[in-house]
């Protein structure tokens, strides 16, 4: 472990859009403005926490980061809450959709995958941060069936196999049937992986339980 001596007690923070995540002894870094991962093997060796708000970087380390732009001098703001890990899923969602409600999220996932593909990743962030309809959860039990429209017209919905596509199209969908629920981001190592899904609580919407066991949550707006 990196211990700072009197001669490199510099702090940092991770710059503003930056987030990070520790796996094992492997730190993942999330650029939210450009949409780029950066993976620094064994860094639990290099970095040092001094806080919720800033740590002691290994000198080298610290200015290849500044170099990147992911880093800043001094105390930044608190690391976003990251939601635990869910124990639920909707694999045996069997809910019956009507036609008319499954043209209706035709409708509104085609509107929200034209948005998606226009966009940046930060503006992606940007839209599920806008202001929600309702809390996260708080119509759980009418859930399932807007879940069930979307699972039933996904087949037939361009670039269906991308998490975040898929998930930024979900959460549109939700929001027209006055729900809402949170986007987490994370990934995995060797090899490394990024990921994405729709929570709510300790439910996940698009996803299942066992596949999530894989990722470590980075980021959840």
């Amino acid at each position: 472990m990196f211990a700072p001596s009197s001669a490199c007690l510099i702090m940092h923070s991770f710059a503003p859009g930056v987030y990070a995540a520790f796996r094992a002894r492997d730190l993942a870094l999330l650029d939210a403005h450009r949409g780029v991962y950066f993976c620094l093997p064994d860094a639990a060796d290099k970095i040092r926490s001094a806080g919720s708000t800033a740590c002691w970087i290994e000198p080298s380390l610290a200015a290849e980061l500044e170099g990147a732009g992911l880093l800043a001098r001094g105390p930044g703001a608190p690391a976003p809450h990251l939601p635990d890990k869910p124990i639920r899923d909707l694999r045996r969602l069997s809910t019956r959709t009507g036609l008319l409600r499954n043209a209706a999220t035709w409708c509104w996932a085609l509107r929200a995958g034209h948005r998606f593909n226009r966009i940046d990743f930060a503006q992606v962030i940007a839209d599920v941060q806008a202001a929600r309809p309702v809390p996260c959860g708080a119509d759980e039990q009418n859930l399932e069936p807007a879940v069930a429209a979307f699972g039933a017209i996904l087949p037939w919905l361009p670039f269906q196999g991308q998490c975040l596509y898929r998930s930024y199209v979900l959460l549109s969908v939700l929001r027209r049937c006055g729900h809402d629920a949170t986007l987490v981001l994370g990934f995995r190592t060797w090899p490394f992986e990024a990921h994405s899904w729709l929570q709510i609580g300790d439910l996940v919407l698009d996803d299942t339980v066992d596949r999530l066991e894989r990722y470590t949550p980075i980021l959840a707006v």
